[in-house]
């Protein structure tokens, strides 16, 4: 089990686009893609 489910779908995509701007590491930044597509949402910005 990931801590990410217990965050609502607008705290994951505001992660995931800080992490974008943050550049953190590729399997964080993953990690948040992953959780992002189970819950069937999409990301404005894709990984590059």
């Amino acid at each position: 089990m990931s801590i990410l489910q217990y965050l609502s779908n607008e705290e994951l995509l505001d992660c995931y686009e800080i992490a974008i701007e943050l550049k953190l590491e590729d399997c964080f930044i993953q990690m948040l893609l992953k959780e992002i597509q189970l819950r069937g949402l999409t990301a404005e910005k894709l990984v590059e």
